[in-house]
């Protein structure tokens, strides 16, 4: 069967409270010989694969997903369920959670983009945020060039205008829209303003002011 059914059997019915963080910054040899792992589907389906071998990007793609798991282990399986099992009956949706977030954490770069993204889907676990939201929010963070995206997130959320060379990174993934008042102007210097998905990331990704 497919990673998508197996991450999505993983969301909705392991145990995930048990996760380490230090099994993180092992190998992945290690990984799958740890006990706590046994028995989560996503786990037992990729130490299937590993008799065959795995190249440096699964390799990679492994720990993106372990990452990803790490960061919703609070929330029970109970509720992971029905919070996915609402969202698979909403028809606007074509594709299965589970194959949403492969494609997700596959076009991640960096870890660091998959610990806010794990952090995020945490939020729409919660309720605090809408799934389009969730959908919208990692398409963003999956874009934008991550030193632009540190940038950011030091920002003060009420900042009313931006010009720097940062901007132009921000604003093509969505994070920054031109300010109104300019939009008509010319031989003026672009600004910018905090979209509603930044103000979005902010909350929960922002440093705190």
């Amino acid at each position: 069967m497919e990673k998508d059914f197996y991450l999505e059997k993983t969301l909705k019915d392991s145990n995930l409270c048990n996760l380490k963080e230090s099994l993180l910054e092992i190998g992945l040899d290690s990984i799958m010989k740890d006990s706590l792992l046994k028995d989560i589907p996503v786990f037992s389906f990729i130490n299937g694969l590993t008799k065959f071998g795995l190249n440096i990007k699964d390799r990679l793609f492994l720990k993106k997903i372990l990452l990803f798991l790490f960061n919703i282990r609070e929330v029970s399986e109970k509720e992971r369920r029905k919070v996915i099992e609402r969202i698979h009956r909403e028809k606007k949706y074509r594709m299965n959670v589970g194959e949403k977030l492969i494609f997700i954490l596959d076009k991640s770069d960096d870890l660091e983009k998959v610990d806010i993204i794990g952090n995020l889907f945490l939020k729409f676990l919660k309720k605090n945020i809408s799934y389009d939201s969730f959908i919208r929010a990692s398409g963003a963070i999956n874009n934008v060039f991550l030193p632009d995206l540190h940038w950011f997130l030091e920002l003060n959320p009420n900042t009313l205008y931006i010009v720097n060379e940062h901007a132009n990174s921000l604003f093509a993934c969505g994070i920054l829209l031109i300010k109104v008042e300019n939009r008509q102007m010319v031989n003026t210097e672009v600004s910018y303003e905090i979209s509603e998905i930044g103000k979005l990331l902010l909350s929960i990704c922002g440093k705190k002011k």
